[in-house]
């Protein structure tokens, strides 16, 4: 290893190397911000987007069209998002990143980073061919990134179905950058996967259809997909219309003037134009605050501009509206090219780098970084520093073990000098960077360590503002409590932040983690070269013990699968390894030529040859010597084959710093995806290791749309910790992974789009085709998901780090339960004078989504706006309605409450709503935010569906919704019984006016007949009448049948389709409905 003996490179020598380097770019960079730890570079200054970055997949072929295409795209955004905020932003500046395997062309510039804000990849088959854009968080906050597949910006069919892609991009953009949400109807984001795309309207006391605005022309449509027919619905707005049915709209400028809005999806539409608004000044993109839509449920029902008032891009007044030449509007486009991976190693060779251990676990795992994890053609560095710093190696390529052994021998020593200088170590590290090539060190890596506080904090802050300067990101890793700036010399440069606790073994993967992940630049790496931590287990073996464990691989990994064994307490150890097989082969360490003894960094490395079996593999370990050793045990793979992708597992955290006086919660994700297609149904376990010597907390992350997980079955699992001592220090997080038997699947497709098509109906039968991927008519699949079942999958991913600070001096509870954003209604009941209706929710904890609530208030209105405005003022529900669910023992926290109860009606509608909103309070009585509005319709009938004969032209006009204005009230209404009838085009079915005895059930029992015999829909006609009992359908051909021949004269009806056999008894009442009216 190399000794302390190099030039020291002191403050002053520092100085004049920065004056004498004229690469190095000085101008005033900005600091990266984060509200989440991933990266954010984008700023809004003077009205203009800079730093935005577009990275284009490594897996994409070269292809220059895409990049002109991508120019396209936001140039047309630029002007539009313009006009959309009212002059008040638009796109200065993109940088566009090509994959390194594409041909070197001389107007390629270098990456000054690689974290993307949108990726260009190919299709993501769970949302294909749509765009998507990965929200984490909550509303009004920023998005993952958003994503694009190839094919929908080449294809020139995307602007004849979808609209302008520029315009696509800014509704997206309106995701990430805002965290605005859908407008539409997203049935796999909401709590209730059968939700309708109508509502009713207390206001109007008529059925809207889910939108924003609300005065679209619209249809009222439903397709078959077996028969590739549609016809317009049965129903109309005052009864509602049957299940089902599309809102589709109709571009008819004569009859609407909604210009908005854009998160309507509707781009298509050349009078799309703004951002929905509550400001009644702007009637023509009024903001729907009934429609039921994701954006009203996450943002409780505040328009998209108020929104987006808030975010800090227009807050306060910043960016002003302002006049700007077309010229201005059209980007600056810098085209970069990633390169070969330039990381320096910067280690604290400090004295207090001896204690436990921490300077050999550390030599330990780089050691095995340099060995087995950089790839051939990267470029690895290594500086030390304490109160000086050295340079040990400069940037070596490495193209052979020589190379490796070189770097292996450069490796420092501890020292016997104390103090650390964070300033000369990375400013040493940048001219690593910078000499060995003719270029500017932008694009390189520097994995820092340390274990005690900075010396020289000055000199650190302008090393830093130089390291943004010239595009250089560090990551750090803390061996101890003490390097409290860590987190935010990360998070100014882009990097990552972790945590090693000395003693804690458990812990180890989370130092050879950061440096996997130092050479890791985004999700446009190709997935195929990412190394993936399996398992890892620590043991102490005594004398001559042995001692077997297990792990897992799943069909997704199984190359250059290694088995790394790493100790501390003793240099050398004497140990018998034997690992076998799924299939029984036994591989044993003395004799494998796939093993590496590493005595020297107390390493051994079993590196199984070919492709590993999928299955069980079992690691046996003997130790033969005569005193006890602690082994840890690690295991790591890749990508099965070229044309597999890995299950993937991205740990992150809200902050990597915690004010605890402001009572700031930690949200923890974790998102799990094979390529870009998500992971559901895993059971994923976040282990928090705290300081102070508190036991770690072992917290389950779900994904299940509530409490901090914003969308449910997106991949994303997602939990608050709340449970911090009053301790001050760093949080580090290790996340595990494991299938669900029968439960965890990868999604192929949703069953619903993520953007609206301007598809017609005549081509609905088409399927129209993006990239292969074809383009569902609207509401043609009911909500379930398509994809495939995993098995044996394990995964062990340490998180980074949050840093807590200044707890408040008198502690207190300050944190109450989370906001309810997955409130529903799951079944009404109209009975004589009163309603019974089913709520249902994920129930939140005392503190955020932890423990019990202590009460529930749940109050009711007949609108949205008493219960979102003046929540306290609307009626309470009381123990006296509730059936079922208790308002004062609320269930443990993400656990499902059932709330059964009672309503009075108003009977002079035949139909009629109201809304519900709860809130739940912990024990000292602090409420939480109100929940998002769940809406109960009660209706005295419901239209049945009647699709037409196949031979059927169906023609349909569209309807203009009016604008909504004060409740009316109207009378019981009785559908109309018609007596004439028509000629019959199928044996038993007349589908002219039929000849009814009766038309309605009594009020109150439409449950109970519909319960008791399951009948969907019987119809009497003039010459006959079909009856339908769930799936089954029948019919008798009876001329002029009264209600009566229909009972007596049918049978047992047969068990079909799962549901239960019933008999109509002559005392049933029937619902006649007229045929016609169903076209």
């Amino acid at each position: 290893m190399a000794k302390v003996s190099n030039l020291p490179v002191v403050v002053c020598v520092m100085l004049a190397w920065i004056v004498l380097t004229p690469r190095l770019q000085f101008f005033p960079g900005v600091l990266v911000k984060a509200s989440l730890t991933k990266p954010d570079r984008v700023s809004l200054r003077d009205n203009g987007y800079n730093g935005v970055v577009v990275a284009v997949h490594d897996d994409v072929p070269e292809n220059e069209e895409l990049v002109t295409e991508i120019k396209k795209i936001f140039t047309e955004a630029s002007a539009y998002i313009y006009n959309a905020t009212r002059r008040r932003a638009f796109f200065r500046n993109i940088t566009i990143i090509v994959p390194e395997t594409w041909s070197r062309r001389s107007h390629y510039g270098v990456p000054d980073y690689y974290e993307h804000d949108v990726i260009i990849a190919s299709p993501n088959r769970h949302w294909a061919p749509d765009p998507y854009t990965s929200q984490h968080q909550g509303c009004g906050e920023r998005g993952v990134g958003i994503r694009i597949g190839v094919e929908f910006v080449m294809d020139p069919q995307v602007e004849e179905f979808y609209g302008p892609l520029g315009r696509l991009l800014v509704h997206e953009w309106g995701h990430y950058r805002w965290g605005l949400f859908d407008e539409h109807p997203s049935v796999n984001t909401g709590p209730n996967t059968n939700q309708e795309e109508f509502y009713f309207s207390s206001i109007t006391n008529t059925f809207h259809g889910i939108s924003c605005s609300s005065s679209f022309s619209s249809k009222a449509l439903k397709f078959d997909p077996d028969t590739g027919k549609y016809w317009a619905c049965a129903g109309n707005d005052t009864v509602g219309y049957e299940e089902g049915c599309a809102h589709v709209t109709v571009d008819n400028s004569a009859m609407t003037n909604s210009t908005g809005s854009i998160m309507y999806s509707r781009q298509f539409y050349d009078k799309i134009v703004n951002f929905c608004d509550a400001n009644d000044s702007y009637s023509e993109n009024l903001h729907d605050r009934e429609s039921p839509s994701t954006h009203n449920r996450l943002c409780a029902s505040l328009s998209c501009w108020q929104i987006m008032q808030h975010h800090r891009d227009f807050k306060d007044g910043l960016n002003p509206p302002r006049d700007v030449e077309a010229t201005e509007l059209v980007p600056d486009f810098h085209i970069a090219q990633g390169r070969a991976r330039r990381l320096v190693l910067l280690i604290d060779t400090s004295r207090s780098m001896m204690f436990d251990n921490r300077f050999e676990i550390l030599l330990s795992a780089a050691a095995h970084f340099i060995q087995s994890v950089a790839e051939n053609g990267s470029h690895v560095g290594i500086v030390h520093f304490n109160q000086a710093a050295h340079v040990c190696s400069w940037l070596i390529q490495i193209q052979s073990q020589e190379d490796r052994d070189i770097l292996l021998s450069s490796l420092p020593e501890v020292s016997d000098i104390s103090g650390s200088h964070y300033g000369l170590g990375l400013l040493s590290s940048l001219q690593v960077l910078s000499l060995n090539e003719s270029d500017s060190p932008a694009g390189g890596v520097i994995l820092m360590f340390a274990d005690g506080s900075d010396a020289g904090s000055v000199v650190t802050e302008q090393a830093l503002q130089l390291i943004v300067n010239n595009g250089v990101r560090v990551d750090t890793v803390a061996c101890t409590q003490n390097p409290k700036t860590f987190p935010a010399i990360a998070t100014k440069t882009g990097g990552r932040s972790y945590n090693i606790q000395a003693g804690e073994m458990s812990l180890l993967p989370v130092l050879y983690h950061a440096f996997a992940n130092a050479v890791i630049r985004g999700q446009a790496d190709s997935d195929r070269h990412r190394r993936t931590m399996v398992s890892s287990f620590t043991k102490t073996l005594n004398a001559n013990m042995e001692w077997s464990s297990s792990f897992f691989l799943d069909e997704s990994i199984g190359r250059k699968t290694e088995i790394v064994l790493t100790w501390v307490d003793r240099n050398t150890i004497d140990i018998e390894v034997n690992l076998t097989s799924p299939s029984g082969e036994t591989i044993t360490n003395s004799t494998y030529p796939g093993c590496q003894d590493v005595t020297k960094f107390k390493l051994v490395i079993i590196s199984v040859q070919n492709t590993a079996e999928v299955g069980e593999w079992e690691v046996r370990m003997r130790n033969l010597a005569g005193t006890s050793v602690s082994i840890t045990c690690l295991v790591t793979s890749y990508a099965r084959s070229d044309d597999v992708e890995p299950v993937i597992v991205t740990p992150m955290l809200s902050s990597y710093e915690i004010d605890a006086s402001s009572g700031e919660q930690l949200r923890i994700y974790t998102e799990i995806r094979q390529g870009l297609r998500p992971v559901i149904g895993a059971k994923v376990m976040a282990s928090i290791y705290r300081p102070g010597g508190y036991p770690q907390i072992d917290l389950p992350l779900f994904d299940n749309g509530a409490g901090a997980d914003t969308i449910q079955n997106d991949g994303v699992y997602s939990r608050y910790y709340v449970n911090q001592a009053d301790a001050q220090g760093f949080n580090t997080i290790q996340i595990t992974v494991m299938s669900n038997e029968n439960t965890t699947v990868v999604l192929n497709r949703t069953s619903q789009p993520r953007a609206v098509p301007s598809l017609p109906p005549s081509k609905y039968a088409e399927y129209p085709q993006i990239g292969g991927f074809p383009i569902f008519p609207p509401n043609s699949q009911q909500g379930y998901h398509v994809g495939n079942k995993v098995t044996n999958l394990r995964r062990l991913a340490s998180g980074f780090t949050s840093y807590y600070d200044n707890f408040p001096s008198s502690p207190s509870d300050v944190t109450p339960p989370c906001r309810v954003h997955d409130l529903h209604v799951t079944d009404v009941t109209k009975l004589e004078d009163e309603g019974t209706i089913v709520l249902s929710w994920t129930a939140p904890g005392n503190d955020a989504d932890m423990g019990s609530a202590s009460l529930y208030d749940i109050r009711f209105a007949q609108n949205v706006s008493t219960l979102v405005d003046n929540f306290e003022d609307a009626p309470s529900i009381t123990d006296l309605e509730i059936i079922q669910g208790n308002l004062t023992t609320p269930q443990p926290a993400m656990s499902k409450e059932v709330f059964s109860i009672r309503v009075p009606l108003n009977q002079l509608n035949i139909t009629s709503c109201m809304t519900f909103a709860l809130r739940a309070a912990d024990g000292g009585n602090r409420f939480g935010d109100i929940s998002n509005v769940a809406r109960a319709t009660f209706s005295t009938f419901i239209p049945p569906s009647a699709p037409p004969e196949p031979s059927m032209s169906i023609s349909v006009t569209p309807k203009q919704t009016e604008p909504k204005t004060a409740p009316t009230t109207g009378g019981a209404i009785t559908p109309s019984c018609p007596t004439s009838t028509g000629s019959s085009t199928q044996p038993g079915i007349n589908l002219g006016k039929p000849t009814v005895d009766t038309c309605h059930i009594p009020k109150g029992r439409e449950r109970r007949v519909l319960e008791r015999y399951e009948i969907v829909l019987i119809v009497v006609c003039g010459s006959g009448a079909c009856v339908s009992v769930g799936c089954f359908c029948r019919k008798i051909c009876v001329k002029n049948p009264s209600a009566r021949d229909v009972h007596s004269r049918w049978g047992d009806i047969p068990q079909s389709e799962g549901k239960t056999s019933a008999r109509l008894k002559p005392s049933s009442h029937v619902v006649i409905v007229d045929i016609e009216d169903s076209f």
